[in-house]
Formats: structure tokens, sequence, C-alpha cells
């Protein structure tokens, strides 16, 4: 028997079928992001003053428009750095003079209103800053969160190579509701495979 079996596995259209079949398991697996991240490790959404709805993905933070009391709680919560991605012309008060108050960094990097297509040049800015806060706590938010957590679809797929469907469950626990803003990310993961 030993000697049968030798002489199978010395047969190399044996290898290359058994070859084919581990390649097509491997491909047909459900994707797994590489950090295993889930929807279930996206917190419950919870008040910080004007944002309503403050969610949380390890050291990110997700929310619409925070106001004085939402800094305040963003510090308390540890976050360092304040991502908006709304324009200067959507905001109606000094944004970054609060920030600097409550001691957080502040940066702004306009993303198009729902009413648009995501750009690439915008998705890159934000994961660059977002990098190079070095896993420290970050406050990304917009006038409802939808760009927010739109940002979040395509950093999970680009960055982290996660399945779309998944990245897509995980933004929308996050709080990517619109069912616009949905298709926007799709769009514009599909455009740039």
């Amino acid at each position: 028997m030993y000697y049968s079996l030798r002489e199978t596995l010395k047969n190399s259209n044996f290898i290359n079928g058994l070859l084919a079949i581990v390649i097509a398991m491997i491909c047909t697996a459900p994707a797994m992001a590489e950090d295993g991240i889930t929807p279930e490790q996206v917190a419950d959404p919870v008040a910080w003053g004007a944002a309503e709805k403050v969610t949380q993905l390890k050291h990110l933070y997700f929310s619409g428009q925070p106001d004085d009391a939402a800094f305040a709680a963003a510090k308390a919560n540890g976050v360092t750095t304040v991502i908006n991605l709304r324009a200067p012309d959507e905001l109606d008060w000094d944004e970054a003079a609060a920030a600097k108050a409550a001691g957080i960094e502040y940066i702004n990097i306009p993303v198009i209103r729902d009413t648009g297509d995501l750009d690439r040049e915008s998705m890159s800015k934000i994961s660059a800053a977002v990098t190079a806060q070095n896993g420290a706590p970050v406050l990304l938010h917009c006038g409802r969160g939808q760009r927010a957590t739109a940002w979040l679809a395509v950093h999970l797929v680009e960055d982290h190579k996660m399945d779309e469907e998944l990245a897509m469950a995980v933004a929308e626990k996050a709080g990517l509701t619109s069912p616009g803003m949905q298709r926007r990310v799709s769009t514009y993961l599909d455009e740039t495979e």
C-alpha cells in the first residue's frame, strides 16, 4: 500500500487535481477582514451632546455634527483628533476653535455632500490622516455621519482587503444608513477595482 500511495503522489495529474481543489476552496471561502473586524465590534450608538448617534469601531468614532458638549465627551473618551468631512460653507460655527478649546487636534477634509460621488483623493486623504494618528482615538464626522461611515466602508475594502459585503455591513452598523450613500460607496468600489 505504501508503494501504491507513493506512486499515486508521483502522478502529476493527481497532484494538479489536489492543488486545484485546494485553490478552489481558498477562493470560495467567505472573505474575512484582515483584523477579523465584524459588525458586532461596532459599539451601539451613544449621545455626545448634539452628536446623538456616536458609534465606535476600535479607535475610530463616527458621528454627525458635534458641538462643544460633543467635543468634551470626545476628549473624555480619549479622542485626540477630529476629522471634519464637511465643507467650510456647511458650518455655522468655528469648529476648529471649539476643537482647540477642547484640546483636540482639528483636521478638515471636505467630502462631497450627499448629492455627488465619492472621490479617490478625499478617501486617500482621510485614510492618511487616520493612519498618521498611529492608533490614537479619532472622531470622524460630517453632517449626519453618512460621509464618515462611507469612508469606513471604503477603508475596510481598500486598506484591510475586506469583502465589500462585510465592509458595508460593518459601515451600516456604524451609521451608513442612507441608501443613496450606500449606492455611492458601491459605485466607488466598483469603479476602483
